[in-house]
């Protein structure tokens, strides 16, 4: 195996040569974009300038005209119908603004159903499903997720993204609707649940206030504009 083959491999997330455009008139050209493993980043810019359609992108939802996305080392879009969603569930997790959890569910069924597209036992599923949880702080497993508070939701959410154990979570605008105070704790719960998972991080956000805790911020509004996407405090 080749070095740069190796360091592929070890990459979460490496985008070359992404061209997007769609129809209503936005256009996202990327032409390099790598997040290491055990990485974080966050896709900084306005509501409105391509943050969500760029995880959409590397999640295969939404098909480019040209390019390569990479989950740790697996080009996802040329993949097609179940093979596509096979890669995506096996290395992937998503965390929504919305949370799109399932009423009539319970928080343990929630977790355990993102763990169907994996390789993993089903004998496992309850067991695992539960210690996330309950890392998270949740020991209601069995009450129904509509029965939950917000933030409880918002932690099984957490724990439905990391439930496969995935190289890259993606996180879109999970503080939209928060208060400052509460947002810095949900931006901290989902950091440091990946790390402990060993999981990268792609977060979404327009609160320019996340800003100085990440590392690692790139402006979404660079790919827009077509320029190089350097990282930009």
């Amino acid at each position: 195996m080749t070095s740069t083959t190796s360091t592929t491999l070890r990459a979460a997330l490496a985008i070359r040569d992404l061209d997007f455009a769609h129809p209503g008139g936005l256009r996202l050209k990327v032409p390099s974009l790598r997040l290491e493993a055990r990485g974080e980043m966050l896709l900084a810019g306005p509501s409105g300038s391509g943050k969500s359609t760029l995880l959409s992108l590397v999640a295969g939802l939404l098909e480019p005209q040209g390019g390569r996305i990479e989950i740790a080392g697996e080009d996802i879009l040329s993949r097609r119908g179940a093979a596509r969603d096979r890669l995506r569930g096996e290395r992937l997790g998503m965390i929504f603004q919305t949370f799109n959890l399932l009423a009539g569910f319970t928080a343990a069924e929630n977790v355990m159903l993102a763990m169907l597209f994996a390789e993993r036992p089903r004998a496992t599923h309850r067991a695992r499903s539960e210690a996330l949880l309950r890392s998270l702080g949740i020991e209601e497993f069995d009450r129904p997720i509509e029965h939950l508070s917000v933030g409880q939701q918002q932690r099984v959410a957490v724990a439905r993204a990391l439930a496969v154990g995935p190289s890259l979570v993606l996180a879109d605008e999970p503080t939209a609707s928060l208060d400052p105070e509460n947002a810095e704790k949900v931006v901290e719960l989902i950091r440091g649940t990946c790390r402990e998972e060993g999981a990268a991080l792609l977060l979404t956000s327009h609160d320019p206030d996340l800003r100085r805790s990440f590392e690692r911020v790139v402006d979404v509004r660079e790919f827009a504009a077509g320029g190089g996407g350097e990282d930009a405090r």
